[in-house]
């Protein structure tokens, strides 16, 4: 069975730690305390990739779903910003650019869809 949550907030930088507290309590709540701290970094640190590269191109707002199901924690964050996050090829001085390539290597899968408000951005992330 799929539990599903969702979290809307303004598009804030200081919304940021917000959503990684929800995404923690979210996953103690699903998962229980103990298996999720085997993934609530990594589930923390996808959310704050994908909320930074809408806050960077522009969003008004969020909304953060998580679903979860014995096998995976999906991620989505839903946006009114305009365009297509596309992985960057970041070189070792740049103070930007390497949000997409951490969410790939963390995530199973990810990719974006495109709906009526906006795209979403999603990322799976396989539980042990």
């Amino acid at each position: 069975m799929t539990q599903e949550y969702l979290a809307s907030y303004p598009a804030d930088p200081a919304n940021v730690a917000k959503m990684r507290a929800w995404v923690r309590g979210v996953l103690a709540d699903a998962l229980g305390v103990g298996r999720s701290s085997v993934v609530a970094d990594d589930v923390q640190l996808v959310v704050s990739e994908l909320v930074t590269n809408s806050l960077d191109a522009g969003s008004s707002s969020l909304d953060v779903t998580i679903a979860v199901d014995d096998t995976h924690v999906r991620v989505g964050l839903t946006d009114d910003a305009p365009g297509e996050p596309t992985p960057k090829q970041a070189e070792p001085s740049d103070a930007h650019g390497r949000g997409l390539a951490i969410v790939a290597a963390l995530a199973a899968d990810w990719g974006v869809r495109r709906g009526a408000r906006g795209k979403e951005v999603w990322a799976t992330l396989a539980l042990p």
